[in-house]
């Protein structure tokens, strides 16, 4: 039974109507768009928006719990980038890789030509630890003369010009005799790793096998990895200095035993170098690069950029390696062919 001239509201509508009223301070009444009921008093029609939020949360369970769908952040509905955005179409290669071509560009030309990286230390002359420069990245040092040089390079084993006769240590079969110059250096300070490295150009002329006898004997025992035209050579060498001759540059050396083996004093030392099996390749790109003028690819550079990143990757290795300096006598021994080649300059200058 019902009332004349009163309309029941349904709960829905009278919710509805109570947020309008109490939002707009009794000016709902009157807004345009409501219901007039038979009492004539207005009613707003709810919203579709606001019909579907109290219906949604009219229908959370009881417990309070929430969706656990996962929201779409930004960054999972944006694409991402093919590739960086490079202004001027290319990438620059860095600074050492750059000085590294540049320097075996100029060198690297004619044939017999050998390339290799040793690693080593870098050791300043006067306090006989590894050199500290102002600098926090891989720099590469302006190439200088031996005896101009304020530092040395521990793991150095050439000098200037020497003639190698190479041996079978079971048989004493002559496998090669070579005349190996040096041409030039360039060092590369790491101070951010344990170990720095000198990228040597060598020339080998094969020659006949000189007479008298040898200065010095380096006993090798080595392993070799290799892939494609990169080799790495994990050397442990013996060597013996027939007596009188400690600071005396070696002429030549050959691996074969020695009668005065225990006369002679013996240093047993480990080498680690990357090497270009076939360095006349890079020679080869360095003609093309100079015939092309631009308009080949140039590999020249890839080729040095691969070099580099393989001694680089070396180093790494040796990360979490302890550097132990050289034994006493050994470093003693250093300090005395300093002084003797310092005492030889200084009267040669005079």
């Amino acid at each position: 039974m019902s009332d004349q001239g009163t309309t029941k509201k349904r709960p829905l509508e009278e919710e509805t109507q109570a947020t309008a009223a109490s939002g707009s301070n009794g000016a709902g009444a009157a807004s345009t768009g409501g219901h007039e009921g038979q009492s004539g008093s207005y009613s707003k029609r709810p919203r579709p928006e606001e019909s579907s939020s109290s219906s949604s949360s009219s229908s959370l369970p009881s417990g309070g719990a929430t969706s656990t769908a996962p929201p779409h952040s930004e960054q999972q509905q944006r694409p991402r980038s093919s590739r960086p955005a490079l202004f001027f179409g290319s990438n620059i290669p860095d600074d050492v890789v750059q000085a590294v071509a540049d320097f075996l560009f100029d060198k690297c030309h004619g044939a017999n030509v050998e390339i290799e990286a040793k690693i080593g230390i870098l050791t300043d002359k006067n306090t006989k630890q590894r050199i500290q420069m102002p600098v926090q990245n891989e720099v590469a040092l302006v190439p200088q003369e031996n005896h101009n040089r304020w530092y040395t390079f521990s793991s150095d084993m050439t000098v200037g010009r020497k003639t190698r006769v190479s041996r079978d240590q079971k048989t004493n079969e002559v496998l090669g005799t070579i005349q190996k110059v040096r041409v030039a250096d360039l060092d590369i300070f790491s101070p951010r790793r344990p170990f720095d490295y000198r990228i040597s150009v060598n020339i080998e002329h094969p020659v006949d096998e000189p007479s008298g006898t040898p200065e010095r004997e380096r006993k090798k025992d080595r392993v070799s990895y290799q892939l494609n035209n990169l080799k790495i050579d994990l050397t442990q060498v013996k060597s013996n200095n027939s007596p009188g001759n400690h600071a005396q540059p070696p002429s030549y050396s050959q691996m074969r035993p020695s009668a005065q083996q225990q006369q002679n004093q013996s240093d047993l030392t480990h080498e680690l170098e990357i090497e270009f099996v076939q360095a006349e390749e890079l020679a080869r790109e360095r003609e093309i690069r100079i015939s092309s003028q631009g308009r080949q690819p140039d590999r020249f550079l890839e080729m040095t950029a691969n070099f580099i990143n393989n001694v680089r990757g070396l180093i790494a290795q040796g990360q979490n390696i302890q550097h132990h300096p050289p034994p006493p006598h050994m470093q003693q021994q250093r300090q005395q062919q300093y002084s003797q080649h310092h005492q030889q300059h200084q009267q040669q200058r005079r």
